[in-house]
């Protein structure tokens, strides 16, 4: 039995693996096609926003409301597809959200100077930006957002 599955910590389920765990048997893989779906989506939240009101309101205020309207989805799909946690709602939502400040913060930075430097439209270099900000968000959600504590070992 593996760590994830194991038991002995008061007060705690132990965690199992989520829908995808079971069927592809890889975090890894399973949170890259969680993140690939929700990058897709906070891309086209962003792109709509951004066609409904890119006029009256500068790209990176669209960026935080996509943002803010994705992370509800992006933390429910992390919690019970891949990391199937259970318990401690609010410390995770707490931990994932302070994890996803960091790549919005990154991203409200490399937005304006992709789009600047770059010339290209706001939707194209956001599309840029998350794909490599995408890639740093494994480790953070394994390591801090849905951390459950090891298991003392056995005496």
């Amino acid at each position: 039995m593996d760590e994830q599955t194991r038991a002995g910590v008061p007060g705690e389920e132990p965690r199992r693996p989520g829908i995808l765990l079971r069927l592809i048997r890889d975090e890894r893989i399973a949170f890259l096609l969680v993140g690939a779906f929700n990058t897709v989506v906070g891309t086209a939240w962003f792109a709509l926003f951004y066609l409904l009101w890119g006029d009256s309101i500068p790209y990176p205020a669209v960026l935080v409301i996509a943002w803010a309207v994705q992370m509800p989805i992006s933390f429910t799909l992390h919690r019970k597809a891949v990391f199937k946690v259970s318990g401690n709602v609010w410390p995770d939502l707490g931990r994932y959200t302070l994890v996803n400040l960091t790549p919005l913060f990154a991203n409200l930075i490399l937005l304006p100077l992709v789009v600047e430097t770059s010339g290209l439209d706001p939707i194209v270099s956001q599309i840029l930006v998350t794909i490599v900000i995408t890639i740093a968000t494994y480790v953070g959600h394994k390591t801090f957002s849905f951390r459950r504590p090891r298991p003392e070992a056995s005496r």
